[in-house]
């Protein structure tokens, strides 16, 4: 077993040698691999680069209502407006219908569509995933309508519960009576 192992061993001493003898290149001809080298590496980053997943950064934004504002990162590439959509419906119970999306200004010339496309074929650039505060930033306005349904619950006003005119006015003639008599609202006497 021990000559087989340094039988081996003086193969790959052998093998070594002979490499040495054949990988001697003139000073150009190592200058010229080491230049190929170097452009294939930044060709690898560049590369590299691209195919990682950009991310940027969406406020999306109600027209109707200001208070309606809400902020989400997403990667461009993978991103359908249809999965915006979705999350704009959802935030709103699902009880929207007929969304309409914009970028930057509520313009004609500024709705984002087709549903199928993906933020980066829409114009939406980004950067590299890392730190959020680093995301291109965004806005899309939206408008929409609401849901068509035939629920009563839904379709009762709330105002119509209680009378407010009369309860309003009722409380009004109430102070001013209590003033003319000369009573305060305090409850002390």
């Amino acid at each position: 077993m021990l000559r087989s192992l340094v039988g081996s061993e003086m193969c790959i001493r052998d093998r070594c040698k002979k490499k040495s003898k054949k990988s001697r290149k003139t000073p150009e001809e190592l200058a010229a691999e080491e230049e190929n080298n170097k452009r294939y590496h930044e060709i690898g980053l560049e590369v590299m680069s691209l195919a990682s997943t950009r991310w940027c950064t969406l406020h999306l934004k109600c027209t109707i209502n200001v208070h309606l504002f809400f902020t989400v990162h997403v990667p461009v590439n993978e991103t359908r407006l249809a999965n915006i959509y979705d999350r704009i419906a959802s935030r709103h119970g699902n009880s929207i219908s007929d969304l309409t999306m914009y970028k930057d200004q509520v313009y004609e010339s500024n709705v984002v569509a087709p549903l199928t496309a993906t933020m980066a074929e829409l114009g939406f650039q980004g950067t590299p995933e890392g730190d959020p505060s680093t995301y291109p930033e965004y806005d899309i306005l939206y408008d929409f309508k609401p849901r068509q349904t035939k629920c009563p619950l839904l379709l009762s006003n709330p105002y119509n519960a209680y009378d407010y005119g009369a309860v309003f006015d009722a409380e009004d003639k109430s102070n001013s009576t209590s003033k003319k008599l000369g009573r305060s609202g305090s409850g002390k006497m």
